[in-house]
Parts: structure tokens; sequence; C-alpha cells
């Protein structure tokens, strides 16, 4: 049986390392004490809705050749584009080329439990990997172009309570729900207020 190691955010720090390809800031966000749907939550939420490469860390020691999973909730990580970025990374110190990297925005990579929170969407994960013959390993968190917030495994009685949601499905509610506001706000004579608005600036 695998091993379990629970998300704690007091155990995670800022990667000082992180540095951006494209001369974007990197490290956006804080660690913080929330209010959720089912209670308080001490999380990190970490990364903007502009382009900002956002990476937290933990050093750990692990048992040589033994199976773990690593488990964390996560809420957010999606923005209209559809273009966020949320990955976590599981690697021995001694390379971090030798990693394991899982894919955690849209529905790349499945959670174990999957739930409707208020209009948000709770998903908690738990990855596996092995030690094989290193002991000195860092867990990376990273979020770009939307804001995530990763915590601790949320317990099953709360979880009872929420409704049970797909991430296709809450996908297509929300831009269902785009759709129907753009529609009432009648988006044409919207735009068409606007232009009658930069006409008269023009003649000023």
């Amino acid at each position: 049986m695998s091993k379990v190691i629970n998300f704690n955010a007091r155990e995670f720090r800022f990667d000082e390392t992180c540095q951006s390809l494209d001369g974007n800031e990197v490290n956006a966000g804080m660690k913080a004490y929330v209010t959720m749907s089912f209670g308080n939550a001490e999380v990190w939420e970490i990364g903007d809705w502009g382009w900002t490469w956002s990476q937290i860390r933990r050093d750990i020691r692990l048992e040589k050749n033994t199976d773990y999973v690593f488990r964390f909730s996560m809420e957010g990580g999606v923005c209209d584009t559809d273009d966020a970025v949320a990955i976590a990374h599981i690697a021995p110190k001694r390379d971090l080329e030798d990693r394991y990297s899982y894919i955690l925005d849209h529905n790349k990579f499945m959670p174990v439990i999957c739930k409707r929170d208020g209009d948000g969407l709770l998903r908690i994960f738990e990855l596996p990997f092995n030690t094989g013959e290193d002991e000195e390993w860092i867990i990376y968190l990273v979020a770009q172009h939307a804001v995530t917030r990763y915590f601790a495994p949320v317990d099953n009685s709360l979880l009872e309570k929420l409704e049970d949601i797909t991430y296709d499905e809450w996908w297509k509610e929300s831009r269902e729900q785009i759709d129907t506001e753009l529609s009432n706000i009648g988006l044409p004579d919207f735009l068409q207020k606007i232009k009658t608005f930069e006409k008269i600036i023009d003649k000023l």
C-alpha cells in the first residue's frame, strides 16, 4: 500500500529558483486562510490573470524504493480563454529532469473527487510515484494565467454535502451561463452604444 503525503500549506514556500523564459514576472500569490463553503482552510493561492509563472515547492526526505501518493485539493486554475496552466512536478533533487509531471488543468489528469463548490469546482488529486533509489525529493505546484488555490484534502464528511460534477459538465455549464448573460445585456445594442460614444468623442 502506498504511503500518503497530504498537502500542508506551511510546508511549502515560493520557489526562489523559479524563472520565466519569456521575461514575465514570477511568483504571484500568497499563503492565507480563506473561508470556503465547507469551512476555513489554509491555502496557497498562486498565479494571476496575466502570465506570471508562479511556483511553490516543498523539499522532503522520503524512503527509498517506496510507493507514495501526494494528495491535495485544488480550486481555480481555470480561465475564460481556456489556456490556463496548472501542473504538479515531483522530482528527485539529484536530477530535476527525472521527474514525474502531472497536468492538472482542464481534465488532463483525472481527480479522485470532483465537486461543485458554489460557482467553482473543487478537485482532489492523488498523484502516485515511486522513489526508487532517491531519498531527497522536491514537490512543485505551478499556476499560470489563472488564480489557483492549493490546499489540504477536504474531509469526506464535508465533501458529502457538495454535488458531484465532472470538469466537462462544469465547463459546459459555465460557458452556457456566460452566453446567457451576454445575451441578456443585449450585446449588439451595447456595441452600437460604444460606437456612438466614440463618434461623440471624435467630435470633441
